[in-house]
């Protein structure tokens, strides 16, 4: 039986782009048609696009197999449908291929020739966002930082995420500065209010409030080549995404308890003192 996967979106434009990675490693690994299922949106009372769709034009097709997802595990397998639970297994280029794939796979490894092919999409897309004809330019020296505040305040995941101290953005400046110049610092968040009260910088700050959207921040984000990430898969990717691989510096840890974290690359500058500062919330 020919088998043409399909991998669910789900979660925010960060969970998005690793699901929408791992579709397309799916397809060059297999040589498979592999489509994109958005059920979970519609089922969540969602009646837009997932914002994936406004960040990048998508070269797989997408589908709802949302009777499919409902049925129990016992009669998927009588009709011959078979899960890729995440969560029950570990992928692999070795792994038996599946009908659904279910999962975040922010643990997989980033392969850079399809990286490059979700830039140059965006790129293509985005040109005139990217270009410096914008209410504001940026010289190679203004630093970008990203604050996640929103739902990691939430009773859910207060207790399983950092939301980070100004202490970790200050000791990441100093170790940015030790290696770069920094001019500007422009502040990208979802909540600039609590930055501006609270973010007391030494350098001139900027605080990026007039975006429309998250994808008019992300976008924006990709526009600096010296970043200062927070535990946000939207920040992680806006620094892989962006066509320099130094001068970024993520934390070390992005949960309480918990040393997780996607797979950095070896050129990033890892902030080993988050521990001290951030664990608890402001």
């Amino acid at each position: 039986m020919l088998i043409n996967p399909v991998v669910y979106l789900h979660g925010g434009l960060g969970n998005q782009l690793f699901q929408y990675h791992f579709a397309l490693v799916l397809k060059s690994q297999h040589n498979v048609k592999v489509s994109l299922d958005t059920s979970i949106y519609k089922t969540l009372l969602e009646t837009r696009k997932p914002s994936l769709f406004k960040l990048i034009s998508p070269e797989l097709s997408v589908e709802d197999s949302n009777v499919i997802r409902f049925l129990g595990n016992k009669i998927q397998n009588k009709i011959g449908y078979h899960y890729f639970l995440e969560t029950d297994q570990t992928y692999t280029s070795k792994s038996k291929l599946k009908h659904f794939y279910y999962g975040y796979w922010q643990s997989q490894y980033i392969q850079n020739n399809i990286l490059k092919k979700i830039r140059a999409n965006i790129l293509e897309i985005h040109l005139d966002s990217l270009s410096q004809k914008k209410n504001y330019n940026i010289s190679p020296e203004d630093v970008a930082i990203h604050v996640r505040r929103g739902d990691y305040l939430s009773k859910k995941n207060r207790n399983i995420y950092q939301c980070l101290s100004e202490n970790y953005y200050k000791d990441s400046l100093q170790l940015l500065q030790n290696v770069a110049d920094i001019n500007r610092v422009f502040v990208f968040s979802d909540d600039v209010n609590w930055c501006r009260e609270n973010l007391r910088l030494k350098y001139e700050t900027v605080f990026v409030d007039w975006n429309a959207n998250e994808i008019d921040d992300f976008v924006d984000l990709l526009r600096f080549r010296r970043k200062i990430l927070s535990n946000s898969t939207f920040s992680f990717w806006s620094a892989l995404l962006t066509n320099c691989s130094e001068n970024i510096v993520v934390p070390h840890s992005w949960k309480k308890n918990d040393d997780w974290r996607p797979k950095y690359l070896q050129s990033w500058i890892v902030s080993k003192d988050l521990s001290q500062n951030a664990h608890h919330y402001l």
